[in-house]
């Protein structure tokens, strides 16, 4: 995205992109056979989600990135949200190796309100980040891994919400839509690589 101007400093931006899936899609879509079954060697370990431990795992799969330039990843507040006990933390491993990790958090109020805004609001829970370790890609883990997180979720939530941004992987969005999910809506918001050009200027 080109940048946007406030006073005399140039704003860089990028695209956020919303997205859902519910749970009759989803498990319709394994019924049909859309995604393939994880192998037996894949497994969810949910752990307590330690800040030091959650910013180097952070670091490890999204620096290259920009997640850890993101604001809701400033100490005092992440360890805030690390102590909400909507906040869930998975290592995903392939026999006895940790190969990635998924943080799970209730999705805020003006996102519930954006999106469900209907009095019987759906039970909706947010997959934050989602990851495999540089070098632990391929041989159908990120497939295997989207399904284990999604059947742990859909037994106590409706509906599956995600967000990412266009300076992600490039081929991500793709991705995901190929795993089933729907755009809700695309944002143009300031760039967190460039938070240290705009000071004052909040970045997600």
């Amino acid at each position: 995205m080109g940048p946007h101007r406030q006073g005399a400093r140039a704003i860089k931006t990028i695209t956020k992109t919303h997205l859902a899936i519910d749970s009759r899609k989803f498990h319709k879509n394994q019924r049909a056979g859309l995604y393939e079954p994880p192998t037996n060697s894949l497994s969810l370990h949910e752990i307590a989600p330690g800040f030091e431990h959650f910013r180097d795992l952070l670091a490890r799969v999204g620096a290259p990135w920009g997640w850890d330039k993101q604001d809701r990843y400033e100490r005092q507040i992440l360890h805030a949200r690390l102590e909400d006990p909507q906040t869930r933390l998975f290592m995903l491993r392939d026999g006895e190796l940790d190969v990635g990790y998924a943080l799970v958090v209730g999705v805020n109020q003006s996102v519930m309100s954006r999106f469900w805004p209907q009095a019987n609001q759906p039970r909706v829970i947010e997959i934050e980040n989602l990851g495999l370790f540089p070098g632990e890609e391929g041989g159908g883990r990120g497939w295997g891994f989207f399904q284990l997180v999604m059947n742990d979720l859909f037994e106590s939530s409706d509906v599956v919400y995600w967000s990412m941004s266009s300076s992600n992987y490039p081929t991500l969005l793709n991705y995901y839509l190929n795993q089933g999910m729907e755009i809700l809506a695309q944002d143009v918001v300031p760039d967190p690589r460039y938070k240290h050009a705009v000071p004052g200027l909040r970045f997600g």
